[in-house]
């Protein structure tokens, strides 16, 4: 009877790890702890087997899986004669790795040879070629067509670092969002999803859904013949035309917010609540120049991500994990 009982729990045991492992963790346990009595410790040896043998298979880590952010890179192509491969940019994409990274995201970064694996990658660059852009706008437009080659997902720029990620991951209800289970599932069930308005700064889909807009996108760059364009300005032209065409959200902060102009003041805490991200564009960094929010050093420093780390550690500081003690940002 015990043999019986037992063969029929692994069984059920088995089929629910199809519907969600971490489920079948908890609840295995608390059955084994109440019924291996009952069944003479029989049980409990037998599903300790089975578990044991989940994690030497990978199936219980699969389950536990972290999440993908993406970003782009590219160096320079021949025609276009800014260096993309300097200092600068490798120190933010390695601070944009450590952020993403210790907030609990796996990081790729995707490069020309994955832009270029894309079925229609000549025939847009034929039409990219005949814009007049910087190589910044012209790379942005092959980092759809990589995240369509990758499989889709999530990707960023690299000058965007998490702030409240883990509100949308934990289906937070200020947020709306949709995404559940353990980092495989996508907002809106892969449906395309912007959190930065019109501006692709973060954002995730399927590959079908990254296709579709990529696609979408490249049907406006003929008429631009010899002028600029970019693909914010043919994202802001799509939803435009059809604000449903995509999920859209303003939920990236993409200035550097204080309680007045001066650096000594604290962060304006309360504006950053319900951001998930920040975005230290070339815009923001002018802008908190200009206003007196941050104040050049002597020396010069690498990149941007020397003002982002003193930033972040400093929202962590006041606004995220607060203390009795006030911190300056700079």
């Amino acid at each position: 009877m015990a043999t019986s009982s037992t063969s029929g729990f692994c069984y059920v045991l088995k089929k629910n790890l199809k519907f969600n492992r971490r489920i079948l963790v908890f609840t295995g346990t608390l059955l084994v702890t109440t019924y291996s009595y009952v069944h003479g410790g029989r049980l409990g040896r037998e599903y300790l087997k089975y578990i044991k043998s989940l994690y030497h298979n990978g199936g219980i880590q699969k389950s536990l899986k972290r999440p993908v952010i993406h970003t782009y890179y590219a160096k320079k192509l021949e025609h276009l004669q800014e260096d993309w491969d300097s200092e600068e940019h490798w120190d933010m994409l390695s601070y944009w790795k450590d952020q993403w990274e210790s907030a609990g995201w796996d990081t790729r970064i995707l490069t020309e040879e994955d832009a270029k694996q894309h079925p229609y990658y000549d025939t847009y660059q034929t039409d990219l070629e005949k814009l007049k852009v910087s190589s910044y706008n012209y790379y942005c437009f092959h980092r759809w067509l990589a995240m369509v080659v990758v499989g889709g997902g999530w990707m960023s720029d690299y000058d965007v670092v998490p702030l409240h990620m883990d509100q949308i991951r934990k289906n937070n209800k200020n947020i709306n969002m949709l995404l559940r289970g353990d980092g495989e599932r996508l907002p809106h069930d892969g449906e395309f999803t912007s959190f930065c308005s019109t501006v692709p700064c973060l954002m995730s889909g399927s590959a079908a859904e990254w296709d579709r807009i990529i696609s979408q996108l490249m049907s406006y760059v003929p008429q631009y013949k010899n002028e600029h364009f970019s693909d914010m300005f043919a994202m802001f032209r799509y939803f435009r035309s059809d604000s449903e065409s995509f999920h859209m959200y303003n939920q990236v902060a993409t200035h550097l917010l204080l309680l007045g102009n001066d650096p000594s003041l604290q962060i304006d805490c309360d504006a950053y609540k319900g951001q998930v991200a920040w975005h230290f564009s070339h815009h923001t960094y002018g802008a908190a120049i200009k206003t007196g929010n941050i104040v050049p050093p002597e020396e010069k420093v690498k990149s941007r991500a020397w003002y982002m780390k003193i930033f972040l550690n400093q929202w962590l500081e006041q606004c995220k994990y607060p203390s009795n003690q006030t911190k300056r940002l700079l």
